[in-house]
């Protein structure tokens, strides 16, 4: 099964991401490095990245999905993903799949559920099932068949709210918003236990 390693970034990867991405037990893959230099598309700063970001993804999936792969994985530049994370997730094979990072604040992974009130919950801890099924999975270390990213393309949902347990309001982004689209077409996003990566602490 071909696997195409995507690392987008606007000016530079880092060196342990590099490293981790070239370095996997799994042999047969590719990896596609693509800076994009951002645009003026907003006057508010954290939207116009945000939007920026998905402009440089959406250009990418329109480029990837003209090769062979059949897997594609979505590793962020500041992403250090474990050394048997393709052949982890190729064990499991569901079609949509993510790895488990933190916040860059460590208080708690980039994962999380709606409970039945309609607020977000993030996740504190890692649970002990091997996939674990959630409403955000993080495009820093996201593991997408080709079905699904024929099917769904990348939106910023910096006009799209969420609540989350504090009471604070948060944009859904284009990881909450890929989850969203993905649930609507009756795809399940799974976090698999036994890939956990490091967040650097880094702007790229």
């Amino acid at each position: 099964m071909k696997v195409l390693v995507i690392i987008p970034t606007r000016k530079f990867v880092e060196t342990d991401c590099l490293r981790s991405v070239t370095n996997q037990t799994y042999t047969d893959y590719s990896v596609c490095m693509h800076a994009m230099m951002p645009i003026k598309l907003h006057l508010d700063p954290e939207k116009d990245r945000v939007m920026n970001i998905v402009r440089n993804r959406n250009y990418i999936r329109d480029m990837v999905l003209k090769s062979d792969a059949e897997w594609f994985f979505w590793v962020d530049s500041d992403t250090v993903v474990p050394q048997n994370a393709i052949e982890t997730f190729l064990k499991i094979k569901e079609p949509y799949m993510g790895g488990w990072y933190q916040k860059k604040d460590k208080t708690t992974w980039v994962a999380g559920r709606f409970n039945n009130k309609g607020v977000f919950v993030f996740q504190k801890n890692i649970p002990q099932e091997e996939k674990f099924e959630t409403d955000l999975l993080g495009l820093g270390c996201a593991f997408i068949h080709r079905s699904v990213l024929e099917k769904i393309s990348f939106e910023h949902g910096m006009d799209v709210m969420m609540k989350e347990e504090s009471g604070q309001k948060l944009f859904y982004a284009e990881c909450a918003m890929f989850c969203k689209a993905a649930k609507e077409k009756g795809i399940t996003p799974y976090l698999i236990r036994d890939v956990v990566c490091g967040h650097l602490l880094v702007q790229t």
